[in-house]
């Protein structure tokens, strides 16, 4: 659906935790975008063989694994939430790693023509790494939702729920620094009108891209 002259869009999709990014992830595949997932890069690094995985073992040891020697996610969740300073050894371990396949990824969408690449990560205001996008798209939604769908989705009680989405970025914060946002408030048929209105304002020949940074 793009122009052929249109130029390349590489756009950052970020926003807290059970905000939404998944689903508008979805949502702008179906229309056509490249989508390069970081978090699916994050449990792949992880698992036995992976870039990440002897070093993760080596720092949080069993109580981040499983019987089988895989690293069982939902416990390492539970230690790094618990303590910032494990979180950031975690990061530190990870993020090398996953920016490395995440480079890869986006140019292998590049050469296979794609115009729209998203890349999908939690954490691209937090490290500094929104100027290396053309823009970025920020995910919200209101606190009453964000905290319903992260107790439903990791089966979380009231109580950890806000612990992990204190220990978060300021939503607001990522919403000062975006180009386009997205209010996932509301039902999936909002949400969707609002991705659908994004999206042919990106690839529209009328638009002028200097609104966005421009790439590197």
């Amino acid at each position: 659906m793009f122009n052929g002259n249109r130029k390349l869009v590489i756009l950052g999709l970020t926003g807290g935790i059970a905000s939404g990014k998944s689903l508008v992830a979805s949502m702008l595949a179906e229309l056509g975008a490249a989508v390069v997932d970081a978090d699916g890069i994050g449990h792949e690094i992880i698992e036995p063989g992976g870039a990440a995985y002897d070093a993760v073992v080596e720092t949080f040891g069993n109580a981040a694994l499983r019987e089988d020697g895989t690293v069982d996610r939902t416990a390492l969740a539970q230690i790094v939430f618990a303590d910032a300073d494990r979180r950031r050894l975690l990061e530190e371990i990870t993020h090398p790693h996953i920016i490395d396949v995440m480079g890869q990824r986006i140019q292998e969408a590049i050469n296979s023509g794609s115009k729209l690449i998203v890349v999908e990560a939690a954490l691209i205001i937090e490290k500094g790494l929104d100027s290396l996008f053309t823009g970025v798209v920020v995910v919200y939604a209101d606190e009453t939702a964000q905290f319903e769908r992260l107790m439903a989705r990791n089966k979380l009680d009231a109580q950890e729920a806000r612990r992990r989405v204190a220990s978060q970025f300021p939503v607001l914060d990522k919403v000062a620094k975006a180009d386009y946002c997205i209010d996932n408030s509301g039902t999936i048929e909002n949400t969707r009108a609002q991705v659908i209105r994004m999206y042919f304002d990106i690839i529209s020949p009328d638009t002028k891209l200097e609104k966005l940074r421009p790439p590197p």
